[in-house]
């Protein structure tokens, strides 16, 4: 009797936010400590690849939640890292090889509803959808193959291509995320990551600001410089701007959020309480090309809500936009000086910048626009940025169409861009306004700053992929 108790104890295990909130803390923790102590640094590297196996063997869908909670907060991956005969291995590579490695288990040994067949009959996926993500894997395969054929860097290709792989966590995601509940938890997770991913770009906002240790903000800068957490820039009135990648996390938490409260049940408080935070993380940021993000979202979703929508919703409108507006009268007033218009003036040499990147990227793509020069290509440009001021030579452009165009050509942009048409079709179909939105900003932000071409926005496209389609109510 007693173990027919713990079987349904088991089955019927809740997540919760307080169990999100633990593992972010003390991954966040661990990462800390492992900058002083390599051997933490180690030892938390190895014991989350371990309890993400564990979590894995126990429910397949928590180690994809563990994946995705782990975009939210860590920016490149390297939270915690392992280095290997030079090569730096991230946690986010590691996550991704245990889950990839359970999925081809179950697909050789299991076969639990894993063959394509089912997943496109039990899921509703759109053929067309599986085929044009084949079409560009085969075009990803063959830029790598262009680029080492050119004589193009190994580890430059290496770095060009490998965030693409991140594309097949599709195929775990749609085998394991299968109940509207796994998703509600899945969205649960991501809400709670970039909760906890705004308030800590607020803490580390004020504490820059107003902290009067130089030791500890150094040591603070530090970690998050030499862990590729964020990017702290000093600005003159004595505040700071506090940007890191995963901040585009911030903005699909806001859209996915608002679609939560607009077409379900949710508390004005809550509601309004998250909004505000998530409006400050991004406002702090200073990133420009997040709040163009922002803009082309929130007009998207308000846009369609209206036109859909059976009830009226203009009060949940001005509550969505007061809401976004007190967050950024809040930075406002605890910031020291106009960041805003310090983030101008700090904004030129960037714009600069790629302003340059346009000299030698566009006579490149004009000599060779259809299959591109393959993954790893360089480009050397005169840029006036302070800290390059002189030659500069890179594989990675700020375009980030215009970087897809230089590597893998227009014929492989367009079959990217098709892949996220049917997509789009799917989220239509299904009239999921949040998911639109979503990808309309994302499609903006990405002109600026790359992030179709990065896990981070592979990421959001597979949030976007399960937000597209139906799921059963129940296995």
């Amino acid at each position: 009797m007693s173990i027919v108790k713990n079987k349904l104890r088991i089955t019927s295990y809740e997540l919760r936010v307080t169990h999100i909130i633990y593992v972010a803390l003390t991954l966040l923790g661990l990462s800390f400590l492992g900058y002083f102590f390599s051997f933490v640094n180690s030892v938390g590297f190895f014991g989350f690849g371990l309890f993400c196996l564990v979590l894995g063997i126990w429910k397949r869908e928590y180690a994809l939640y563990l994946a995705f909670l782990e975009l939210c907060l860590g920016s490149f991956g390297y939270l915690l890292s392992f280095n290997a005969d030079g090569f730096n291995l991230s946690l986010r590579m590691l996550f991704f090889v245990v889950i990839m490695g359970l999925w081809l288990f179950d697909f050789f040994y299991q076969r639990k509803n894993i063959t394509e067949i089912s997943l496109l009959r039990r899921r509703g996926v759109r053929g067309d959808l599986i085929i044009m993500l084949a079409i560009f894997l085969f075009i990803w395969f063959f830029g790598i193959l262009q680029g080492y054929l050119r004589g193009h860097s190994i580890a430059n290709i290496f770095y060009d291509a490998n965030s693409y792989l991140y594309f097949l966590l599709l195929l775990p995601a749609l085998t394991y995320i299968n109940t509207k509940e796994k998703f509600k938890e899945l969205r649960k997770v991501v809400l709670t990551g970039a909760g906890i991913l705004a308030l800590g770009t607020i803490v580390i906002f004020l504490t820059f600001t107003y902290c009067k240790s130089p030791n500890f903000l150094e040591i603070l800068y530090k970690w998050l410089r030499d862990f590729r957490i964020a990017e702290i820039t000093s600005l003159d009135g004595g505040s700071y701007r506090i940007f890191l990648q995963s901040q585009i996390y911030l903005l699909a938490g806001l859209l996915i959020l608002s679609g939560k409260y607009f077409f379900e049940r949710m508390k004005f408080w809550k509601y309004s309480a998250l909004t505000i935070i998530f409006s400050a993380g991004i406002y702090i940021s200073l990133s420009r090309s997040l709040w163009i993000g922002s803009v082309a979202g929130i007009i998207v979703f308000l846009t369609l809500t209206k036109l859909v929508a059976k009830k009226k919703v203009f009060r949940k409108s001005i509550t969505l936009i007061l809401s976004m507006l007190i967050g950024l009268l809040l930075v406002g007033l605890i910031a020291k000086g106009n960041i805003m218009s310090e983030r101008l003036k700090v904004g030129e040499s960037a714009s600069n910048t790629r302003i340059e990147q346009l000299v030698p990227l566009l006579p490149a793509i004009y000599k060779n626009p259809v299959f591109g020069y393959g993954f790893g290509k360089t480009l050397t440009f005169i840029s006036r940025d302070p800290r390059i001021n002189g030659e500069y030579t890179t594989h990675a452009f700020e375009w980030g169409y215009l970087d897809m165009i230089l590597k893998f050509g227009a014929l492989g942009l367009l079959v990217y861009l098709g892949f996220i048409s049917v997509l789009l079709y799917s989220l239509i179909k299904n009239k999921n306004i949040a998911g639109i939105a979503l990808i309309a900003a994302l499609l903006s932000v990405h002109m600026f700053t790359p992030y179709l071409n990065h896990p981070l926005g592979i990421g959001i496209l597979l949030l976007t992929f399960l937000l597209g389609h139906d799921i059963t109510e129940k296995e």
